[in-house]
């Protein structure tokens, strides 16, 4: 019989938002008002004021990305082979071709050391993605962006409160997009914003997102073809209340992690993360990598004991709408596909505590394959 459930993410809230949220509902203003413009102020001063454009999913944010960027039809962009399948998926939507690049092992972020093979005179753009709360080698990879005058689109999804050599994930390229899915560090649902410091990308990312126009009074100035990716506001006022206990939240996990470092350190079949020293790692997710084909097994031994746990990203060039069975990629993308056959993210986060991390840490140990 399981005697407990640790779960493998479980979003908080403060007594204060609910106050809020019934204040909302009476006044009835719903849609992307005061507690958007709100959460994208916070937003902004949290990621060294760069402009914040609130919208209603990170993969809405990636899509807008592309589209405000120009990127389209025969455009290659180049992206690793492993990450969750909307970086690849807003790529094909918006006509671009995905060029896949290995990842760095225990870093799980896109090597950059392997990108300029990869450019074309056809590619212009990067799609770097910052892992578990890891973050790419930003220097090097805009280095590299500079030379071939590339677009640089950061998927930071995983990745507020990262840093690279001191500077916010999301902050380096043209664009920066992060999501506050349930499993993110901060939530608001679903949701998402895009960051950048250049004011005509975020006007027109302003009117992308709602149907093409900035609003007025009678709402007809509409000069691109948009979509409607609006944040709604009850949606800006969890980001709100959970932007709040940003760095509290971020400090929770870096000490969990460095109990899973030390408990689970001598188990020679795992393979911990280890993040570059200049990475400031805010471990969204924990993910280990299980040798010997026992992941599964541990997998399911885990959720035996009430341990939730589950794979961690994608690995991308055998999605099934992109496979071709004649392209060995498993041997062309070997650690992307070690971190996808092999990793299993185990729970971390504020809704536990270290108790439950050592429970966690004896059951690994408990396992014997």
């Amino acid at each position: 019989m399981v005697q407990k459930t640790i779960r493998l993410a479980k979003p908080e809230f403060s007594q204060t938002l609910y106050k809020s949220l019934q204040s909302l509902l009476e006044e009835g203003y719903l849609v992307q008002g005061k507690n958007v413009k709100s959460f994208e102020e916070a937003l902004s001063e949290c990621l060294n004021g760069t402009y914040a454009i609130a919208v209603s999913s990170g993969t809405a944010a990636l899509h807008l990305a592309l589209l405000s960027l120009g990127i389209g039809a025969g455009d290659e962009v180049i992206l690793p082979a492993y990450s969750f399948a909307a970086t690849v998926n807003v790529v094909r939507v918006s006509g671009a071709i995905p060029i896949f690049v290995d990842i760095e092992e225990r870093n799980f972020c896109i090597d950059v050391l392997k990108v300029e093979s990869v450019i074309t005179d056809k590619t212009v753009a990067i799609m770097p993605v910052h892992e578990f709360g890891s973050m790419t080698k930003m220097t090097t990879l805009m280095q590299i962006a500079n030379k071939y005058q590339l677009r640089v689109v950061e998927d930071a999804a995983c990745a507020l409160g990262s840093e690279y050599k001191e500077k916010p994930a999301g902050t380096f390229g043209d664009i920066g997009c992060f999501s506050f899915h349930p499993r993110k560090i901060i939530t608001t649902g679903e949701g998402g914003a895009l960051v950048t410091t250049d004011p005509q990308i975020a006007e027109d990312l302003r009117r992308l997102r709602s149907h093409g126009s900035l609003g007025g009074a009678n709402n007809e100035n509409f000069i691109l073809a948009g979509l409607n990716y609006r944040m709604p506001e009850i949606q800006a006022l969890l980001g709100i209340d959970q932007l709040k206990e940003l760095h509290h939240f971020i400090n929770v996990r870096k000490k969990q992690a460095a109990l899973y470092n030390e408990g689970l350190k001598q188990l020679e079949w795992l393979e911990l993360p280890l993040p570059n020293d200049d990475i400031k790692h805010t471990y969204q997710s924990y993910q280990i990598v299980v040798k010997n084909g026992k992941r599964d097994r541990l997998r399911e031994f885990l959720r035996s004991k009430g341990v939730e746990c589950n794979n961690g990203a994608q690995f991308l060039p055998e999605l099934g709408y992109l496979k071709r069975d004649e392209v060995c990629y498993r041997k062309q993308f070997p650690n992307a596909w070690k971190a996808y056959s092999q990793g299993l993210v185990i729970p971390i986060g504020h809704h536990i505590n270290e108790e439950d991390v050592a429970y966690v840490i004896n059951a690994i140990k408990e396992f014997n394959g």
